[in-house]
């Protein structure tokens, strides 16, 4: 079987570039099946390895509606001479511009919804309600996300967890380091201001702790300079990104995410899997809530409460057998979200819609 994806990119370190990796490197190892990804934006080579995976990228010699134009041309004309027997596109942008790329094609398209479309541009609401009933299928992360795309999407929506990278590596001591982890793009989406509100309010008790922030974007200044105001900076880093930051941070007592809105976190899930007592905020799109059992196997916190979320840093910071017990429990999420499992269940429901 042939199978084309499509994204804007994968030379970022976000979810859905982490995901269509290693999809397609599990897809193209199946059933002789071939693997394309068609890239729609930025064309630099992928940040995660893909292997006997075929890759596309359009000519982006122009811009403004020229350009557009031109860009769904190639890629409609790369999709025809690769001849799929079905596509899969992920995130609302590139979802829309590959249902006018391969219209009247009569190639069978499946659409992925990677976040809580509640959250979308206004842009981007109008364009998913005018172009996704075109798709054959939706494919989203949580219940929450399925409930609010059947408001534009009338036909199938299946729900697929995210796989989980298979990790050689994983946390055994549950140690004082005094070192907390967070991973993600530094934007208002993880709501970085209640983190570091969060742990200023838990510094007052607990001195000497550093927070190490792994991730890029164009809120690291004003964050930073947030920190500063809050007389933090010397114990709040801002590291970039790292192919698999939490190797770098195994000893670390805690893995916190604030997040306002989620589909299905990858990098909470990575840490769960690796062994990290977590802390999440109950963000919308329910993805935080699907993995954390709370007081079982993670803890959630009331969306925008820095008081509780500090008093979540506190209990795992002074109960360690309570700590060892969260991230035993949390590593368990490894057999839910296998890698060949997630991968079997995205292959039978890509064979539902082959031509």
């Amino acid at each position: 079987m042939r199978i084309a994806f499509f994204i804007d990119s994968m030379n970022g370190f976000g979810g859905a570039q982490r995901v269509i990796s290693v999809l397609c490197n599990a897809l193209s190892k199946y059933n002789d099946n071939e693997v394309m990804v068609i890239l729609s934006g930025n064309t630099d080579d992928s940040v995660y390895p893909l292997e006997n995976v075929k890759r596309y990228a359009y000519d982006q010699s122009s811009g403004g509606v020229l350009g557009k134009i031109k860009k769904i041309a190639s890629i409609r004309k790369a999709t025809i001479k690769f001849k799929p027997d079905v596509a899969v596109s992920f995130l609302s942008m590139t979802n829309v511009m590959t249902i006018i790329a391969l219209s009247f094609t009569g190639i069978p398209l499946i659409i992925s919804e990677r976040n809580d479309p509640d959250k979308a541009s206004n842009k981007e609401k109008k364009l998913s309600k005018c172009f996704y009933r075109y798709a054959s299928a939706v494919v989203v992360q949580t219940d929450d996300i399925k409930k609010k795309i059947s408001r534009i999407f009338k036909k199938e929506i299946a729900i697929i967890p995210n796989p989980l990278q298979n990790f050689d590596y994983e946390k055994t001591e549950y140690i004082n380091s005094k070192k907390i982890v967070a991973v993600g793009r530094i934007n208002e989406q993880k709501n970085y201001p209640m983190m570091l509100r969060a742990f200023k309010l838990f510094l007052k008790e607990h001195e000497g702790y550093n927070l190490h922030i792994y991730g890029t974007g164009d809120k690291i200044s004003q964050y930073e300079n947030l920190a500063k105001e809050l007389g933090i900076l010397d114990n709040v880093h801002f590291l970039g990104n790292k192919q698999d930051p939490l190797l770098y941070e195994l000893d670390a007592e805690m893995y916190i995410m604030t997040s306002d809105f989620e589909g299905m976190p990858n990098a909470l899930a990575e840490a769960m899997s690796v062994g990290f007592p977590c802390i999440s905020t109950v963000c919308d799109g329910g993805g935080a809530a699907y993995l954390i059992n709370n007081e079982e196997n993670g803890l959630l916190v009331e969306k925008g409460n820095e008081a509780e979320f500090a008093k979540a840093m506190k209990r795992i910071a002074e109960d360690e057998n309570f700590a060892k017990k969260l991230g035993l429990n949390a590593k368990r999420l490894k057999e839910m979200l296998n890698t060949d499992a997630v991968t079997q269940t995205w292959t039978d429901f890509i064979n539902k819609y082959k031509r």
